[in-house]
């Protein structure tokens, strides 16, 4: 399968990918920049897990399919536990 392929499975798969009402301005700003950076760096039965390219790190986020939970290495979310710009980005790209 080739990313395009890849992208559209998973569409149709990941449930939780809604913007959150309550999401922080700048970090919706941020999403928008960063969604010509996001690859699929893994598929396993369990999780899929992405590469966002910031303009000074490269993030990983992982979407566990059970759990329909979201996670992301980033200094935000593990503060926050709140939908950073990463996770964003592909709730965004998802959507389209």
């Amino acid at each position: 399968m080739n990313e395009e392929e890849l992208w559209a499975l998973l569409k149709k798969i990941i449930k939780n990918k809604e913007i959150r009402e309550d999401i922080n301005p700048d970090t919706l700003i941020k999403a928008r920049k960063l969604l010509n950076k996001i690859k699929i760096d893994y598929i396993t039965p369990t999780k899929v897990c992405f590469i966002v390219e910031s303009d000074r790190k490269q993030h990983f986020v992982i979407y566990f399919f059970n759990s329909k939970k979201w996670w992301c290495d980033c200094e935000y979310f593990s503060l926050k536990l709140k939908d950073c710009s990463h996770i964003t980005a592909i709730k965004i790209k998802l959507n389209k």
